[in-house]
């Protein structure tokens, strides 16, 4: 999550969207006062070979560190009312299907799953992680059900929208390929990856996210 003073523009991380390259694109141009919460040190790497902003203020009056995947909710709570009113607010979603296989993808390669775990044990075995993936993208960009961002660009439409959020923003955005090899070139057709069975307890778990966006597998 990002709070730029500098920019005006409030960034929250969905999680598997990129989150992690644009944290740390966007992190380059960040003036001394503003919010840059921490990324995970696996990732560290990436700031520290692209030159982005290492964490910076961001710790709440509390004395707590802000996280990663803060919700708009949170925000707007620790923020004043003008700036949430005036500062562009958004985030990146992605098709849940692919997301989901984007997930197992990087937690079997980090070794968090049991080895030789298939993409269907993982869905019915670990639904829990999927209603977790589900608060770090429905849960952030929403409150009560309410869409309270200014935009949710589509990870689909990545180069498109990542050519809009620069007009937007004034910035000329570069991009690294964090946790970019992650996933295999068979892993990328959800259809020919998902049982039925798997298809459905995604829809399930992600029916709101797939009514707002239109999304189909």
């Amino acid at each position: 999550m990002i709070i730029s003073h500098r920019h005006k523009f409030i960034f929250l991380h969905v999680g598997k969207t990129a989150g992690t390259s644009l944290h740390i694109a966007l992190s380059k141009f960040c003036g001394p006062d503003d919010v840059v919460t921490n990324i995970s040190r696996h990732d560290r790497k990436y700031l520290e070979e692209f030159g982005g902003n290492v964490p910076q203020n961001n710790i709440d009056v509390c004395g707590k560190e802000l996280q990663g995947h803060a919700s708009a909710e949170y925000v707007k709570k620790i923020v004043s009312p003008d700036i949430w009113d005036s500062y562009f607010k958004f985030c990146f979603e992605r098709n849940p299907w692919d997301k989901t296989i984007s997930l197992f993808c990087y937690l079997q390669k980090m070794g968090k799953l049991p080895k030789h775990f298939s993409i269907s044990k993982f869905v019915n075995v670990y639904r829990n992680k999927l209603v977790k993936l589900k608060s770090r993208g429905y849960g952030i960009y929403t409150i009560k059900d309410e869409i309270v961002l200014d935009k949710i660009f589509l990870y689909e439409h990545f180069d498109v929208s990542i050519a809009a959020l620069q007009e937007i923003l004034h910035l000329p955005l570069v991009l690294p390929k964090a946790k970019g090899n992650f996933r295999a070139k068979e892993m990328r057709d959800p259809r020919s990856v998902l049982s039925e069975e798997d298809i459905n307890i995604i829809s399930k778990i992600f029916k709101e996210e797939i009514e707002l966006f239109g999304y189909t597998i």
